[in-house]
């Protein structure tokens, strides 16, 4: 169960830091619309404002990626803990309740089930 506390908060930490980048990307693109609205720039500058949103949007792609590996980790294994503490009437697997995600037009209900379920199951 502490295993699960620390993937949960890692989640978190995880999810506010995408938001942080996220807002630095914001910041960016302004900085971006600033400098092509007032031309002739000189090309130093503008590569290193390319430079600048390259490693912006390559942050921001891998910490996605990480945090979407965590989130699904944390869901199979909450999923899988409730079960093994007794809970029944559960409506997904733990396979079934990541893999929900990632399924067309049954993304949007399925999820909320399995969520639902692990919620209602944990308390």
């Amino acid at each position: 169960m502490f295993q699960n506390r620390i993937r949960y908060i890692t989640l978190i930490s995880l999810l506010w830091g995408f938001n942080g980048l996220k807002a630095f990307a914001i910041w960016s693109y302004i900085l971006q619309l600033q400098l092509l609205n007032h031309p002739p720039f000189p090309i130093a500058l503008a590569l290193a404002n390319d430079q600048r949103v390259r490693l912006v949007a390559i942050l921001v792609l891998l910490i996605y990626i990480i945090a979407t590996v965590f989130f699904c980790r944390w869901v199979y294994v909450s999923n899988k803990t409730v079960r093994e503490l007794g809970a029944s009437g559960l409506r997904h697997s733990p396979a079934m309740a990541v893999g929900s995600f990632f399924i067309p037009f049954a993304n949007l209900i399925w999820p909320y089930e399995a969520m639902s379920d692990l919620w209602r199951a944990s308390i």
